[in-house]
């Protein structure tokens, strides 16, 4: 993200720009992505205030998309005081419901990733085989 909780207004204004440049059905794509940027990057907090002040010149559109949803929900999840684990259910809930949105824009996908990973919310690796024979064995068998 370009901003945070300080500057929220001028990293606002900075996205209205960039998204007058695109499509209108593209706004509130843009939009998603800052605020995902900017919950990876500073924190439920410094997103709120990125969204309000990004909410200031902007048309009721973004405010009734599902794509804010899914941003404020992960804000929500991140900024919970619950136990990992049902946290992790929560992003994975999150994954499966807004899955549609996440198959057309694969950077989003990524964005969503990246908040849980940096909140300690990615799903767990499967173990590795302890034997890298047996390793090795089960990928030939997958080819």
């Amino acid at each position: 993200g370009i901003g945070g909780a300080a500057n929220a207004g001028a990293h606002a204004a900075a996205l209205r720009a960039l998204a007058a440049k695109g499509y209108a059905s593209e706004r509130d794509l843009f939009a998603c992505r800052e605020a995902l940027r900017t919950l990876r990057d500073g924190g439920p907090e410094a997103m709120t205030a990125f969204v309000a002040a990004y909410e200031e010149d902007d048309d009721d559109a973004w405010r009734n998309s599902p794509l804010r949803n899914l941003a404020f929900l992960m804000a929500e999840i991140v900024g919970s005081a619950s136990g990992v684990p049902l946290r992790r259910k929560a992003v994975e809930l999150a994954t499966d419901v807004y899955a549609p949105a996440l198959q057309r824009d694969p950077d989003l996908a990524r964005l969503l990733a990246a908040v849980a990973a940096k909140h300690g919310l990615a799903p767990p690796r499967p173990a590795a085989p302890a034997n890298p024979l047996a390793a090795m064995l089960g990928n030939m068998m997958q080819a």
